[in-house]
C-alpha cells in the first residue's frame, strides 16, 4: 500500500527588496552613531555638574515631545524622505561643528545645551518620517517582516550603542564621538539620496475638525497621514478610561500606512515598539 505521506514543496519566502535592506543598514548605522553621541553628551555635561547634565537631557527631550505631532504633520505634507534628508543635513552640520568647536574651545555648557536642543528638534521631525518609511519601501505582504527587522536592528543598536560610546569617549572624548556620528549621518544621507520609495502610502480622506483633532494630539492639520499617526501615539494609543474598560477603536481608525501597525522610535534611549491604533477615549 502506497504511503500517503508525500513531501510537499515549500515555497520560499521572497526576499525583502534590496532598497529596504540598504535603507535599514544606513539608518541603523546612524542610530548607532546617535547612541554614541548621546552617551558622550551626557558624559561631557556631567563634568560641569549634575544641574548641567539634567539641563542637557531636558534640552533633548522637551522639544522632541512638544514638536512631535507637528513633525508628523510636516512629514505627511512634504514627504517623509524629504524630511529625513533635511534632518540628516542639519545633524551632519551640527556634529561637525561640535567636533571642531570642541577641539579648539572645549565643550562649554551652552554649547552642549544648544546641540541638545537641535538634536531634540530634529528628532521630532525625523522620528515620524522614519517610522513610516518601511511601508513606502516594501509591499503589504512583506511589511510584518520588514517591521520585525526594523525593530530587531534598533534593539541591537540600543544594547551596543552605550558601551561603544563609553569606549569611544574614553579613547577620543566628545569630539571623537561627534566625528563618528557625523560619519554615520553622511552614510545615511547618501543612502537616502539614492533610495526612492517604491510604494505609495494610502492616505485617509480629510476629516472635518482637523485642527481640533491635531490640537488634542489625535490627528494632523493636513489630514491623518501615516507619519502624523505615528507621531500621535502618545495621546491616542488606547489608554483605558476611568471605568477601567478598554476603549474601542474609533470608526475608520487604522486605515492606510505603516503608522497603523507600529513605529520604531529612533531617538536616544530608543528601541520601544509603540502601538499606534487610534481610539476614542471616554471622558
Amino acid at each position: 500500500m502506497a504511503s500517503l505521506d508525500t513531501a510537499r514543496p515549500v515555497s520560499a519566502r521572497p526576499a525583502l527588496p534590496r532598497v529596504f535592506l540598504v535603507w535599514l543598514i544606513g539608518t541603523r548605522a546612524s542610530l548607532f552613531g546617535d547612541a554614541v553621541l548621546y552617551f558622550a553628551l551626557g558624559w561631557a555635561a556631567s563634568a560641569h555638574g549634575g544641574g548641567t547634565a539634567a539641563l542637557v537631557l531636558t534640552a533633548v527631550t522637551l522639544p522632541r515631545t512638544l514638536l512631535l505631532l507637528l513633525g508628523g504633520a510636516v512629514g505627511d505634507r512634504f514627504g517623509a524622505r524629504r524630511v529625513m534628508i533635511t534632518g540628516d543635513i542639519v545633524m551632519l552640520t551640527v556634529t561637525l561643528v561640535l567636533a571642531l568647536v570642541g577641539t579648539h574651545f572645549g565643550a562649554s555648557p551652552w554649547l552642549l545645551v544648544m546641540v541638545a536642543v537641535v538634536i531634540g528638534t530634529v528628532d521630532a521631525f525625523y522620528l515620524p518620517a522614519t517610522g513610516s518609511m518601511p511601508r513606502r519601501l516594501v509591499g503589504k505582504e512583506q511589511l510584518p517582516r520588514a517591521l520585525a527587522m526594523h525593530q530587531a536592528g534598533s534593539q541591537i543598536v540600543s544594547l551596543l550603542g552605550a558601551p561603544a560610546g563609553a569606549v569611544l569617549v574614553a579613547a577620543a572624548g566628545l569630539t571623537g564621538a561627534a566625528a563618528a556620528d557625523a560619519v554615520t549621518f553622511a552614510i545615511v544621507l547618501m543612502v537616502l539620496v539614492r533610495v526612492r520609495p517604491a510604494f505609495d502610502v494610502e492616505r485617509s480622506p480629510r476629516e472635518e475638525g482637523s485642527w481640533r483633532r491635531w490640537s488634542t494630539g489625535c490627528g494632523s492639520p493636513w489630514g491623518p497621514g501615516p507619519a502624523a499617526r505615528a507621531a500621535a501615539h502618545g495621546r491616542c494609543r488606547g489608554l483605558p478610561p476611568a471605568g477601567g474598560v478598554p476603549a474601542e477603536p474609533a470608526p475608520g481608525a487604522g486605515t492606510g500606512g505603516v503608522g497603523d501597525r507600529s513605529v520604531q522610535d529612533h531617538g536616544g534611549g530608543r528601541g520601544v515598539l509603540l502601538p499606534l491604533r487610534r481610539v476614542e477615549v471616554a471622558a
